[in-house]
């Protein structure tokens, strides 16, 4: 027997492989052209019907008023209990006049405290309205082994569509106070947040105008991406059905099917050129999915992080010159 013939698998193990692509193939066409529910009845059936504010603490920061607030929606159906839970922080100048826009805050995991400290020690950007910035209605593990990883899906699903209600439920408590005008709301999306921007704004038409901050679409090449980048899946042939089953599991969060129900609102866009997490082509297939009036502006940069200052500042001076050249500020 040669040295090839030895090294070679048998050729039973060598058909289960092929038959085992063969299956992964088919699964990923299935899940690819699947029936998709429709996103505006998916979220409605999902609002909620009480809704509740606590202040759990205030304080003052350079001529702001702080609160930290606990938000809680309700839903019954049939004998289901449905709640959405989560924390938001509000920064609001210490002597309201008259009625101040208002802006939502999204950003990454964990990061809705640090954000609306970002707002407050720039005071003249915390002047110019009231800042509301979320967590996320996620109370689980950030870091799982695989079985973890596979118990904890149910979970992870409903934090995802909750996230939507969220925001949704954000903007409700904006239109209760009597300092906010309800008119000029506008929901600021960073990173992760820049996909519950579009996802909100094309459920819901109250925000005046939608800002994605280093967001993208076409979510399947997006994960196919980012699995081969980070080393978790180097092969294609393994990181391509992967991404197919996670895109079918969290139907249907996908930018693209959002972005163009923002309009006739304005819709701001911003991505980096060197932006690893976020390619180009996952950028401009988000854009050029979105109707006018819409505006992307791209930054030199690397993925937006809490401690990039220098770029945090500059895309907060682009996001003002923006919304004073479409008269929104």
């Amino acid at each position: 027997m040669s040295d090839v013939e030895k090294r070679s698998p048998p050729k039973r193990y060598r058909r289960l492989w092929h038959l085992a692509l063969l299956v992964m193939i088919a699964l990923s066409w299935f899940f690819i052209y699947s029936r998709q529910p429709d996103p505006v009845e998916f979220f409605e059936k999902r609002r909620s019907q009480k809704i509740q504010f606590d202040v759990e603490s205030s304080w003052h920061e350079r001529g702001s008023q702080m609160k930290s607030l606990r938000i809680e929606g309700f839903r019954k159906s049939g004998n289901f209990d449905y709640d959405v839970t989560f924390d938001a922080f509000e920064c609001k100048p210490q002597d309201v006049q008259e009625l101040l826009p208002a802006f939502i805050l999204i950003g990454g995991i964990n990061t809705g405290r640090d954000a609306i400290h970002i707002i407050a020690k720039r005071p003249e950007i915390a002047r110019l309205g009231v800042f509301l910035s979320l967590d996320y209605p996620y109370d689980g593990p950030l870091h799982f082994e695989a079985l973890d990883f596979i118990r904890n899906i149910p979970r992870i699903k409903k934090s995802l569509y909750d996230t939507v209600e969220a925001v949704r439920l954000a903007i409700d408590y904006l239109e209760s106070l009597d300092y906010v005008d309800e008119e000029q709301i506008t929901i600021i999306g960073v990173s992760l947040g820049a996909f519950y921007s579009v996802f909100t704004g094309g459920v819901d038409d109250r925000p005046q105008a939608v800002i994605s901050v280093m967001g993208g679409g076409h979510l399947r090449s997006l994960f196919d991406w980012n699995l081969r980048r980070s080393g978790h899946l180097s092969s294609r042939l393994l990181s391509f059905p992967a991404a197919v089953l996670a895109t079918w599991m969290i139907r249907p969060l996908e930018p693209v099917d959002y972005v163009s129900h923002i309009s006739p609102r304005f819709y701001l866009q911003i991505n980096g050129t060197k932006d690893e997490m976020i390619p180009r082509f996952s950028a401009l297939t988000l854009y050029d999915s979105a109707k006018e009036p819409k505006k992307l502006v791209w930054v030199d940069s690397w993925h937006i992080m809490p401690d990039t200052e220098d770029l945090i500042d500059q895309i907060i001076a682009i996001t003002y010159e923006e919304f004073r050249a479409v008269g929104l500020l």
